[in-house]
């Protein structure tokens, strides 16, 4: 089943552990591998969010969402949150992290289930996470965040990296001369996704120079033609268009999509 659309419905924890069971059975982990896991916290999370009205874009938000929803430990969240981007890879996991990502899946599987662990799992699994090193800390040139909270000058966002979950607030209007992020105030939602970039930090406060909104959904656009784009935010031919109208590009050739906030490319 490679598709979504292909999986079944109405599945239920036993039919997950099973899932993770059979991972647990593989020897030598590959991207087939890799597969399997996100096509169970795939299953996981829609069986999860069946019920509400929520529809969110990409399955970080969904897994943050379920894991605030059934009061998941921060370090267990985290760990999730992990599993996510390793089986998103299409690097095959290593035999000893597929261990600790399998143990997170099926803590997972427990919290939106509201079950235990089959014991015939219990013993296969680490029966704690993955010791944090020592020293290791957040990358404040690159911060990837999910929104919380905000006001007209900040937001609070959580941490979507390796480690302890952490609280941060975003100053987004005390900004250099030449940033205006005030436009975000208009499109933030609870549970959206940001990468923010080259930040300036003092304690637990940060003022991004960069941001990028919903990086999962940036899309590319170097094949297109025929499409006028003017570069100034003041440019007057922007009229007509509306508040999210916004083109967000994946730029070729550079490891991280960026979008320069100073000079916010719109669609003329």
């Amino acid at each position: 089943m490679n598709e979504l659309s292909d999986m079944p419905t109405n599945i239920t924890a036993d039919e997950l552990f099973e899932r993770v069971s059979d991972i647990l059975n593989v020897k030598t982990p590959s991207e087939m591998t890799n597969r399997q896991m996100h096509e169970t916290l795939l299953l996981c999370c829609a069986e999860g969010l069946r019920d509400t009205r929520h529809g969110f874009g990409n399955l970080s938000s969904q897994v943050d969402s379920l894991c605030k929803r059934h009061h998941v430990k921060p370090a267990d969240t985290a760990a999730i949150q992990k599993m996510r981007r390793d089986c998103n890879s299409q690097k095959a996991i290593l035999p000893e992290d597929l261990l600790y990502d399998c143990r997170a899946l099926c803590l997972f599987i427990a919290a939106v289930f509201e079950t235990s662990i089959p014991s015939t799992i219990i013993g296969r699994i680490p029966p704690t996470g993955k010791p944090v090193t020592e020293g290791s800390s957040i990358d404040y040139i690159y911060i990837r965040c999910i929104v919380q909270s905000w006001n007209e000058e900040t937001m609070k966002v959580t941490i979507d990296q390796d480690g302890q979950e952490e609280l941060l607030t975003v100053d987004y209007r005390h900004t250099p001369s030449y940033i205006d992020l005030s436009y975000l105030h208009s499109i933030l939602k609870e549970g959206m996704q940001l990468n923010l970039l080259d930040c300036e930090v003092n304690g637990k406060t940060v003022i991004p120079r960069l941001v990028v909104v919903e990086p999962d959904f940036l899309i590319d656009i170097s094949s297109f033609t025929g499409l006028r784009l003017c570069s100034s935010v003041q440019s007057g031919c922007i009229a007509g268009i509306g508040r999210f109208n916004y083109l967000r590009i994946r730029l070729r050739n550079i490891s991280a999509a960026l979008i320069d906030t100073s000079t916010v490319m719109r669609i003329c």
